[in-house]
């Protein structure tokens, strides 16, 4: 399988704030490693690369992605600026700045930073978390 270098960016964008997101609900590591592990099964995916992939990304500053670089990126994959801003709790001001600006280098030469292995391997853990996702009855989230 061939990934452009966009892709790979983004997918190592979407597991890294997967990994962030269930790190947040307990801050518990093992949580999130169980997670992955279980998603790896489902998916048939290297659950021990993805497990170091995780702890790597969530220990090393080096992987933290770029403002611009998950805007341009997630509005070059279809996200709205609304979804932006509530999934990446970025402002709208900001998002619409960065959209608009003509030096948006980061979508167009977007640098991964794993290696190309471990970029497939989070490309089908991407793969497949959204079936995983919509499993069971989901409800639409209403505002107390």
């Amino acid at each position: 399988m061939i990934l452009s270098e966009q892709i790979r960016r983004w997918s190592e964008i979407k597991f890294y704030y997967f990994c962030l997101d269930l790190f947040h609900i307990n801050k518990d590591m093992i949580e999130v490693v169980l997670m992955i592990e279980a998603i790896a099964h489902i998916g048939h995916l290297n659950y021990k690369l993805l497990k170091n992939i995780a702890g790597k990304m969530l220990g090393d500053p080096y992987y933290l992605p770029i403002k611009d670089e998950v805007i341009s990126l997630a509005n070059a994959y279809g996200l709205s600026t609304a979804e932006i801003c509530r999934q990446f709790g970025f402002n709208r001001k900001t998002v619409t700045n960065i959209i608009k600006s003509p030096q948006r280098n980061t979508t167009q030469h977007p640098i991964p930073l794993l290696n190309i292995t471990e970029d497939q391997e989070l490309y089908k853990f991407c793969e497949i978390l959204p079936k995983i996702q919509k499993a069971g009855v989901n409800e639409k989230e209403t505002e107390n």
